[in-house]
């Protein structure tokens, strides 16, 4: 697995002509490596408790052993940008006007507990003499420094998915998963990074005024064992970053006797559970999951110039005088989303036909979704061991997401067990896409599928399926005219390709006058 940590690089001048300062050369490599806080095994970490001793003087001597604690495997590849695939979310100018590369810490650290690395990249504010390129350490679970909660043992945070509320251009709100099964929400829209924490704190937050008090998670992910699947007593960890957007549906509120129709507000966060990491993972047949949480909170805009992120707990008019830069009060706080919050989806286990190599399914018609009493949406994933370990993306531009999941491969000749990327596996790998919506788990209301292989999409004769099995590996989705190919490599090395429909065009009457 390498290193625990990272590295910074100056790949300003890539090519090999003069300045020579960018060159990418051996014997340039001092003035390329501009950082670097990788550590190898046989580095020696000291605890929590060590690091926070009052004995370790300077200051900064305490935070840098803090850092090497929270230090742990980080696998993720870059968050990329939905909407430029060329660029990462993770390298921005944050809301106190400083670039940084923000991370989660990654698994196997000295401390266990799950930390939001903001590792800036810049030199900092003139006078300040640890400004330059500081590391800010957000701990999710708090400042405990111990391994005495589940939260902080054997844990770490997995990539977070950064959101730009107001388009200036800076994240003001991050979601990461642990490996404990919790979704994490932090607030970084405040000017100074001395504001910045989870979005939630324990019982105990109203008598605080920071942020390094007991987090709370805006979830937790439980599920069941194969046999069990609803006994949900087992944590769910998270290792792809979540997906975003804005809820766009509506609900119906009685205020004074009178109903009416009001956006439900606040942010959908979809993310998969599961992992691949230690050796005895591939073999772990607890039943993993897919989830939809409603983030209820409401935001405004603030300042002379309108351009700063305020953050309220709750979308009720009441609460717009409430508003506040960060979240400080249990009284501020968005509610907490719970298993029972969250309604039911289903994929059979059986699938619906076979037709060249590929099975397809069909994902059950869901119920209209209760937004005055519900708060998302999961579905457990039907097939045993099957997991979620990449990104998920939006289709076509639509509310629904491409979710492709993963049986991994197990057992060889020589280890029946074991995981294997060889041919001669006892379970060769597989590999699902399935296309559901973000907002109420409903599959997709057009058919996207050719099931029957006539060419056309038809929700009746292509039985309206929404899941198909593709070759395992690295699948790519290309638009190309009216249709987006799926394309992927069968064992044998040739191409697998699937088309794909497009959502249809929806006309608008066009801009007009009246004439007299």
């Amino acid at each position: 697995a390498g290193g625990k940590g990272y590295f910074v690089l100056d790949v300003t001048n890539p090519g090999t002509t003069a300045p020579a300062a960018g060159n990418f050369t051996e014997s340039n490599a001092q003035t390329l490596v501009v950082m670097d806080k990788t550590r190898h095994a046989s580095e020696t970490v000291t605890s929590l408790a060590v690091c926070n001793d009052a004995l370790v003087t300077p200051a900064d001597a305490k935070e840098a052993c803090l850092a090497a604690a929270d230090m742990g495997h980080i696998f993720a590849k870059p968050v990329l940008d939905e909407a430029n695939p060329q660029r990462t979310t993770q390298i921005v100018r944050m809301n106190n006007n400083r670039w940084a590369a923000v991370m989660g810490n990654g698994y196997n650290s000295k401390s266990g507990r799950p930390v939001l690395l903001i590792q800036y990249l810049d030199a900092g504010p003139s006078g300040d003499p640890n400004g330059n390129m500081k590391l800010l350490r957000l701990v999710a679970t708090g400042s405990a420094d111990t391994g005495s909660t589940v939260n902080t043992t054997d844990n770490g945070l997995s990539a977070p998915r950064l959101v730009d509320l107001n388009s200036d251009g800076r994240p003001d709100v991050a979601y990461a998963g642990d490996m404990k099964g919790n979704l994490w929400k932090f607030l970084i829209a405040d000017s100074s990074d001395a504001n910045w924490g989870v979005a939630r704190w324990g019982t105990n937050a109203a008598t605080t005024t920071n942020h390094t008090t007991a987090g709370v998670p805006l979830f937790t992910a439980t599920g069941g064992t194969e046999g069990s699947p609803n006994s949900r007593t087992l944590a769910q960890p998270i290792v792809a970053v979540p997906t975003v957007r804005a809820n766009d549906r509506k609900k119906q509120v009685t205020i004074s006797g009178h109903t009416k129709t009001v956006a439900v507000g606040g942010m959908m966060v979809a993310f998969g559970t599961g992992r691949n990491v230690t050796t005895n993972d591939p073999q772990n047949a607890n039943v993993q999951s897919l989830y939809s949480v409603l983030d209820n909170t409401s935001y405004k805009l603030i300042g002379t110039k309108k351009d700063r992120v305020a953050v309220c707990a709750d979308p009720s008019p009441a609460l717009t005088d409430n508003c506040k830069d960060l979240v400080k009060s249990v009284n501020d706080l968005p509610k907490t989303v719970a298993q029972g919050d969250v309604v039911a989806r289903q994929i059979p286990s059986t699938p619906e036909l076979t037709r060249d190599g590929h099975q397809y399914w069909t994902v059950n018609a869901a119920t209209a979704m209760d937004w005055t009493t519900k708060k998302g949406w999961y579905m457990d994933l039907p097939q045993t061991r099957e997991r979620l370990l990449k990104p998920m993306e939006f289709y076509d531009g639509s509310n629904l997401m491409a979710v492709f999941s993963q049986v991994p491969a197990k057992g060889s000749l020589l280890d029946p067990v074991a995981e294997t990327c060889e041919a001669g596996a006892v379970v060769k790998e597989q590999q699902f896409l399935t296309l559901i919506n973000i907002m109420d788990g409903k599959p997709p209301s057009v058919q996207i599928l050719d099931t029957n292989g006539d060419g056309t999409y038809n929700l009746t004769s292509d039985k309206g399926t929404a899941r198909v099995s593709i070759p395992p590996g690295s699948p790519t989705l290309i638009k190309r005219l009216d249709k987006i190919r799926l394309t992927s490599k069968k064992a044998d090395g040739s191409d697998d390709n699937l088309d794909l429909a497009t959502f249809p065009e929806q006309s608008m009457r066009p801009s007009w006058r009246q004439l007299r």
